[in-house]
């Protein structure tokens, strides 16, 4: 019996030994998992910092761009995400690899400054007659023969942003007096131009250092207090970039009620109130 007893004590003592090594190995990976999860914080962290300089300074260069008359101000939001992305993004050239936004460096430095029309062509574009040069100095008159007018949908269209202003995706948009986007608001001299399809960040830029395309059709849904189902067909007119009214001090139409799809919420057809 004192035997027996003694073979079964040798027996627990390894199986408690591995238990007691299989809890300190769980505890070291649980240990492991967090320092693990904390390290791709980290990296995540900077991973951010490093793209926010990097968009720091690409618009800096993009802006730069623009002042030596490289690129169009319209271009200087694509040309800076390409200069930003760095060498994430990358393009197969003559045989090999090469960033992308390297390859927009090289294309740029032998690129002549762009003109506008009136610097290209000094003498006057209108003489008077409703007549306008083309590139080789003719005048250009009624058509005599097909043409390319280059025909877009005129759905997004890009606007140049006012000077200290953002202008974020979902706002309505209108024009200053300068013709600048501004976010729309109930206020004399504003133009309602249609909907913002993406942000437009020009809270550090001049006059039209930024751009952003801005739906120009299709129905929106807006704040509104108490619509009531005689509302639908009703005009909508500006309150904010996110608030519409039957009625405002300003009257900047901004579209016409269609839907009612929540307390407080309308849904708005711009086609009719775009300019």
């Amino acid at each position: 019996m004192a035997r027996n007893t003694s073979e079964s004590l040798r027996g627990a003592l390894p199986r408690r030994a591995r238990r007691e090594k299989a809890l300190e190995l769980e505890t070291k990976l649980t240990a492991l998992g967090r320092k693990n999860l904390e390290l791709g914080r980290e990296l995540c962290a900077l991973r951010t910092e490093r793209l926010r300089r990097a968009e720091a300074v690409a618009a800096a260069e993009a802006a730069d761009l623009v002042k030596k008359g490289k690129i169009p101000r319209a271009c200087a939001p694509y040309v800076k995400a390409l200069l930003a992305a760095g060498d994430d993004v990358l393009v197969w050239l003559d045989g090999r690899f090469t960033s992308a936004a390297a390859l927009l460096r090289e294309i740029l430095g032998a690129t002549p400054p762009c003109k506008r029309a009136a610097d290209a062509f000094p003498e006057k574009i209108n003489n008077g007659k409703g007549l306008c040069k083309d590139a080789g100095g003719s005048e250009m008159t009624a058509l005599t023969a097909n043409y390319d007018a280059e025909r877009k949908d005129g759905i997004l269209v890009a606007y140049r942003v006012a000077a200290r202003t953002v202008i974020y995706k979902g706002a309505m948009v209108c024009l200053n007096r300068a013709g600048y986007a501004v976010p729309a608001a109930d206020e004399p001299g504003l133009t309602f131009v249609g909907v913002a399809y993406e942000r437009g960040d020009n809270a550090a830029g001049d006059d039209g250092n930024v751009s952003a395309r801005v739906w120009k059709d299709g129905s929106f849904r807006f704040a509104m207090s108490s619509p009531k189902l005689e509302d639908l067909g009703a005009a909508a007119y500006v309150v904010d970039d996110n608030a519409v009214a039957l009625s405002s001090a300003n009257s900047v139409l901004a579209g016409t009620v269609v839907e009612i799809p929540a307390e407080a919420v309308v849904r708005i057809l711009i086609r009719n109130a775009v300019k």
